[in-house]
């Protein structure tokens, strides 16, 4: 009689990650142009919207993958945290 193996269960986190065919991610620099930048864009356009809480950026990811083109893709993702 042989004894069972668990399968074991992946991360929900990591198995949306990898369902995103991500090639690479990596947090942008705080002290960066390209963070101050966004992080000015997401504020001013924060500020007209009709939100009730204010929000607190904490990171913005660059991510590059493989689109369904062929073409390698970079594109900023930014997070916010109320």
């Amino acid at each position: 009689m042989g004894v069972k193996k668990e399968a074991k269960k992946e991360n929900l986190t990591d198995s949306n990650l990898k369902s995103l065919n991500l090639d690479e991610i990596k947090a942008v620099d705080h002290a960066s142009d390209e963070f101050t930048n966004l992080e000015r864009y997401c504020s001013e356009t924060y500020k007209y919207g009709n939100y009730a809480q204010p929000f607190k950026l904490e990171e913005i990811f660059r991510i590059e993958r493989f689109v369904s083109t062929g073409v390698s893709s970079t594109n900023p993702r930014v997070w916010l945290t109320r």
